[in-house]
C-alpha cells in the first residue's frame, strides 16, 4: 500500500478516535513508533 493510503488512515483514527489507539494499533502490529512515509516526489 502506498504510504499516502497509510497517513490517510492514519489521520483518520487519530482524529475520530485519538492518538491513543492508533499508538495501541501499531503496538498490537508490532510496530511501535513507527511512522508512515507518504513518499510524495
Amino acid at each position: 500500500m502506498l504510504g499516502v493510503v497509510n497517513k490517510a488512515i492514519e489521520a483518520l483514527v487519530c482524529q475520530r478516535y485519538g492518538d491513543k489507539l492508533w499508538a495501541d494499533l501499531l503496538i498490537d502490529l508490532s510496530l511501535p513508533g513507527y511512522e508512515f512515509e507518504a513518499m510524495l516526489t
